[in-house]
């Protein structure tokens, strides 16, 4: 890629260069001879132009403006404005009577200024326009990647917090098979190494291959399991082909963690519905699980104790998916229930 300097070479080369074609092909291709101080006063004119627009540009406006001297910005600009008519003048001046030119058009002073106050006004504003452009673009350039800078931090730290709340609970979950001396407890280690496998080598990329997240998701349903001794605790479907297809990691997973802590593993009917939907550029997830008796009459409670893992999916859903997902979390008729549409990058 072009450097910024270089690519700004370029642009305004590219630029001279359609603005001056249409004379230097009149000039190439005129049926008719031009005379040699014709050419020479075009050429003079094109420099007289280019002088006018990078003295203003590349001099006058750094000097002053970046330096907030608007006062003697104006003040020089005035002044250029005013005397450099009188140089062009004095500099044609000298070159035709050097050369023994006459010319009663370009020697005459009321045409002559006329033209060259014209034209310089026009590469003056020229100049001013292309500089504040320039500063508004590097203004929302470096706004634009502090933002980014910002962003990529957040979601650094928000990555860091999910992975320890997650192996602080699933520990957890461990330990209790252990103290019961369950013979789950070595199927529980397995499972949990490869969640970490998956953690540590697969989820240190901004996307990951959405069947490696489900399958991951399936790890970490299948470990649950195994300490619950409620059988058909948790009905999971997948419906869409998953493959080829790429999401932001460990994105899901703090919904269906929730809903383990806070589903009713007492009741007779599967107490967690988790059904993930594929489409060709979007994905669904919806999450539903019975609530705890002692739950039932505080709305705020699952929420509350969300903790770190759902309150940071959310924050990363914001600065990873700005106006690309749609949340809905609700609790009814004794069930909470959580629908995420994802559009995928």
């Amino acid at each position: 890629m072009l450097k910024k300097k270089n690519f700004e070479i370029f642009l305004h080369l590219g630029l001279w260069i359609l603005l001056y074609l249409p004379t230097f092909l009149s000039f190439v291709f005129t049926e008719h001879p031009i005379p040699l101080p014709r050419k020479i006063f075009a050429l003079l004119s094109i420099l007289f132009s280019l002088f006018n627009f990078y003295f203003v540009y590349g001099f006058v406006f750094p000097i002053f403006y970046n330096k907030n001297k608007i006062i003697w910005l104006i003040i020089v600009t005035l002044i250029f404005i005013l005397i450099y008519p009188i140089v062009q003048y004095k500099i044609v001046e000298s070159i035709w009577i050097a050369n023994n030119w006459i010319s009663k058009k370009i020697l005459y002073k009321g045409w002559f200024y006329t033209e060259s106050y014209t034209m310089t006004l026009l590469y003056t504003g020229l100049a001013f326009l292309a500089r504040f452009t320039t500063q508004w673009y590097n203004v929302q350039k470096r706004n634009a990647d502090l933002i980014y800078q910002k962003q990529q931090s957040e979601l650094k730290l928000l990555k860091s917090q999910i992975n320890p709340h997650f192996f602080f609970n699933t520990l957890n979950n461990i330990y209790s098979l252990v103290y019961q001396k369950s013979d789950k407890a070595p199927e529980a280690v397995m499972k949990l190494s490869q969640i970490m496998r998956y953690i540590i080598y697969e989820t240190n990329t901004d996307n990951v291959e959405l069947i490696k997240e489900i399958n991951y998701i399936k790890s970490y349903i299948e470990l649950m399991e195994l300490r619950s001794s409620k059988k058909d605790l948790v009905n999971f479907e997948i419906i869409g082909d998953p493959e080829n297809k790429y999401i932001a990691p460990m994105l899901l997973i703090p919904f269906i963690e929730n809903a383990f802590k806070h589903c009713d593993k007492k009741s007779q009917i599967p107490s967690i519905y988790i059904k993930i939907n594929v489409f060709e550029n979007s994905i669904e997830l919806n999450v539903k699980n019975l609530i705890k008796e002692k739950n039932k009459s505080d709305s705020n409670i699952l929420l509350e104790e969300g903790g770190i893992g759902l309150k940071n999916v959310i924050e990363r859903l914001r600065l990873l998916y700005p106006e690309k997902h749609v949340l809905k979390i609700n609790k009814d008729s004794g069930y909470f229930e959580v629908f995420l549409h994802i559009e995928l990058k």
